[in-house]
């Protein structure tokens, strides 16, 4: 990693991968801006135009170093393989996931998805493709895949998480291997203690689309994003803090996709397709798991 990630920079490189879309035109239809983005059909990735940006701000973006448009192909074994190899790396551990996790709560966004990625990469064994077609069956990894490295990264930086998407994970994990991870702020900790109070009071059946919505209305985090509260209560209930009676969290084992498929028909009433498990199964009565809270948040957690 030759870059060092700081505001100015992440600003510049959103103009780069959020860009306003669409615009309406003199009679009000919604027209398509052109950027001068390109979709390499081939590959299915895009590769980024910088012709939004102002001079100065190019110039920083190269001066930089920043991976813009690395386009990376990846097979099935180069993932696998490649996990095992950064586990084994001494600045990758399950305690310094954690402490980027409560510095994710808002100092340190980038923080919020290394434990999902560590739980997979330590969880998930050496096997050998398992299919017959382009996703293996045991582990969801596609036989071949192309992906845009700096899109992938920016939008770890912009605060997403989630335990899909292995590749990605991947692209993530090798570079928190090379990140010193700061030390989580007071305020850091505030709202992580008032985020676990809302989970552990939750009421009876609550669902999870119903504990975002009270996470929301009770001013949790300065600024709600749903989709990045639900990564991070997803990560909890990876590592059982936010339990349910049937699925395992990827910290006790790993779930291949057949078996991940026969779970999701034991979820109680229709699950909703943006909330996935093991966030899917809690419901509120099953509150907090106190001893896995204590067991890997201890020193954050009161």
């Amino acid at each position: 990693m030759n870059y060092h990630m700081n505001d100015k920079l992440l600003k510049i490189i959103k103009k780069v991968y959020n860009k306003k879309r669409y615009e309406k035109d003199e009679k009000g239809y919604f027209r398509e801006i052109d950027y001068g983005d390109v979709w390499d059909n081939e590959r299915a990735v895009y590769l980024y135009s910088t012709n939004n940006l102002k001079d100065e701000e190019k110039t920083y973006l190269e001066e930089s170093s920043y991976p813009l448009n690395e386009i990376e192909h990846f097979t099935h074994d180069i993932v696998i393989d490649e996990f095992k190899l950064l586990i084994k790396n001494f600045n990758v551990t399950m305690d310094k996931a954690l402490q980027a996790y409560v510095a994710g709560m808002k100092s340190f966004p980038r923080g919020r998805q290394p434990i999902l990625s560590y739980l997979y990469a330590n969880q998930c064994k050496n096997h050998s493709y398992l299919s017959d077609t382009e996703h293996c069956k045991k582990c969801s990894v596609k036989k071949e895949k192309y992906l845009n490295v700096g899109e992938v990264l920016f939008s770890r930086y912009f605060g997403s998480s989630w335990n899909e998407g292995i590749e990605l994970m991947l692209i993530e994990l090798r570079e928190f291997s090379q990140l010193e991870v700061p030390t989580p702020t007071e305020e850091d900790i505030v709202i992580f203690r008032k985020l676990i109070d809302i989970i552990r009071n939750a009421p009876q059946g609550e669902t999870p689309g119903k504990l975002e919505q009270r996470i929301k209305s009770e001013k949790v985090f300065p600024k709600f994003s749903k989709y990045s509260v639900r990564g991070q209560l997803l990560s909890l209930a990876e590592l059982g803090i936010i339990p349910n009676d049937f699925y395992p969290p990827m910290v006790d084992r790993f779930i291949d996709t057949m078996e991940r498929m026969q779970l999701y028909e034991k979820v109680n009433g229709s699950p909703r397709s943006d909330i996935i498990l093991p966030l899917a199964a809690w419901r509120g009565e099953y509150a907090i798991n106190e001893d896995r809270l204590e067991k890997y948040f201890g020193k954050y957690s009161k």
